[in-house]
């Protein structure tokens, strides 16, 4: 399998370790940056436009485990549980594919 090149939305430059990988929303799509570059587009005039919290961090993964634990019971206890279920699902679902579209392809 060929390696997959995962570069910084803000410098551009290659990302070569998951320890300075965070990924983010930019708008409506999932985006890498290093560790600095992140800290750097909050700082600037980015900040509008850049999600504030990482999707791969620790409380993202937190807050996907209580999302997931959970979802059945507000499809069980709503009236509209599509709906429910689809809201408390969307955490965890920004997070698997965090990690299906950059983590997974880091050391």
């Amino acid at each position: 399998m060929q390696e997959k090149l995962i570069c910084c939305q803000h410098c551009g430059r290659r990302i070569q370790s998951r320890d300075d990988l965070i990924t983010t929303l930019y708008l409506w799509s999932v985006v890498p940056y290093h560790t600095r570059c992140f800290s750097h587009a909050l700082k600037g005039c980015q900040a509008v436009i850049v999600g504030n919290h990482p999707i791969n961090s620790t409380l993202s993964g937190v807050m996907s485990g209580l999302s997931l634990l959970l979802a059945p019971l507000a499809v069980l206890a709503s009236d509209i549980p599509s709906i429910a279920g689809i809201i408390l699902l969307a955490v965890p679902g920004m997070r698997l594919y965090s990690w299906l579209a950059y983590g997974r392809h880091l050391d």
